[in-house]
């Protein structure tokens, strides 16, 4: 459970609602066109999961932020509603990253599982992925998604949300990180199934590449 401050709670959600209004036009919905979120209704995922961009002007505490794509971890209660608990940012270059971090976090951040309304869907079926993009992919083409931030993020108290499942995918990145990552998810869940990508491939650049349709019929 997250028990943020008010302050706290009403900041993050005033930066989510003004990432939200510069996103049009930015180099981050360059970035999600790119990714083929546009080919999975851009508009309905990007409301959904209310995706932004830090720009020149954001006059917010993440200065150290801009120019990159936000990505809010919403959560849902009936007392609260919606709400945004944290925000991670994402490069939005086109280049392979290297001297920087694809993905940051606000210091101080701590884990915590990505999409879990995901969690509240009526389903017999959920996936796992290493990847908040991955996660929003692979929900947008059918299959509720939560994301774990990072190979050594999974921990012991994530685990009771996915016990009554029948079946829990894990979604492995095609790479060693990304097999050991579904490895160590799976152990922890009798009901887990590994989808491995295809080396070099993640959900999002499967489905960008090869099709929905392609990407349904690996998890038969």
């Amino acid at each position: 459970m997250d028990l943020l401050p008010e302050s706290q709670r009403k900041f993050l959600e005033e930066a989510t609602s003004q990432y939200r209004k510069s996103l049009e036009g930015s180099l981050a919905e360059e970035f999600l066109q790119r990714r083929g979120l546009d080919s999975l209704a851009t508009q309905e995922v990007v409301d959904r999961f209310r995706l932004g961009y830090v720009d020149d002007d954001s006059e917010v505490r993440h200065e150290r932020f801009r120019g990159k794509l936000a990505i809010p971890y919403l959560r849902w209660s009936p007392e609260r509603k919606w709400s945004v608990v944290a925000i991670r940012f994402r490069c939005v270059e086109d280049h392979v990253c290297q001297g920087h971090p694809k993905y940051l976090s606000a210091p101080g951040d701590r884990p915590r599982l990505y999409n879990t309304p995901a969690l509240l869907q009526p389903v017999d079926k959920i996936g796992i992925a290493e990847g908040e993009l991955d996660a929003v992919t692979a929900t947008a083409c059918g299959i509720p998604t939560v994301d774990v931030a990072g190979s050594g993020m999974w921990k012991p108290w994530f685990v009771p949300p996915f016990e009554g499942y029948r079946e829990v995918l894990i979604f492995a990145d095609g790479d060693e990180a990304g097999t050991k990552f579904a490895d160590d998810v799976a152990a922890t869940l009798p009901n887990a199934r590994v989808i491995q990508s295809p080396d070099g491939y993640d959900v999002n650049s499967l489905v960008n590449e090869r099709g929905r349709q392609y990407f349904i019929e690996r998890l038969r």
